[in-house]
């Protein structure tokens, strides 16, 4: 049997910026995505600490190192400008697997620059 589990996480992300004429989305620097494994295209939840919205939505790959975190499209009236937001991403694995999985967890600052 395949279970879904969560396959990476990035907390406290703060929202950069909103564009509600750019297709749903959100837009993630490089640098994060390329850490927490996470994909352009993937779809991951988005938890809104902010206000407690939850949904789902494909990521854009954005610009490296400038700490960009978009809200695009119908999202916006889920999140906003320095809201404060987790993304998850999951996967499928075997149950006999699921004793070794360990979830990749980043942690960011104010400014969405990694803190090791």
């Amino acid at each position: 049997m395949m279970r879904s589990i969560i396959k990476s996480k990035i907390h406290r992300l703060t929202v950069t910026r909103t564009d509600l004429n750019f297709k749903d989305s959100i837009t993630i620097d490089e640098s994060l995505l390329n850490k927490s494994d996470i994909m352009d295209g993937e779809i991951v939840s988005v938890i809104n600490l902010s206000n407690d919205n939850r949904f789902e939505t494909v990521v854009v790959k954005g610009m490296r190192n400038t700490g960009v975190i978009g809200i695009n499209g119908n999202n916006v009236y889920k999140a906003k400008k320095d809201d404060t937001i987790i993304v998850l991403s999951y996967g499928y694995i075997p149950e006999e697997s699921i004793k070794n999985h360990k979830s990749k967890v980043i942690f960011v600052n104010m400014n969405n620059m990694i803190i090791e």
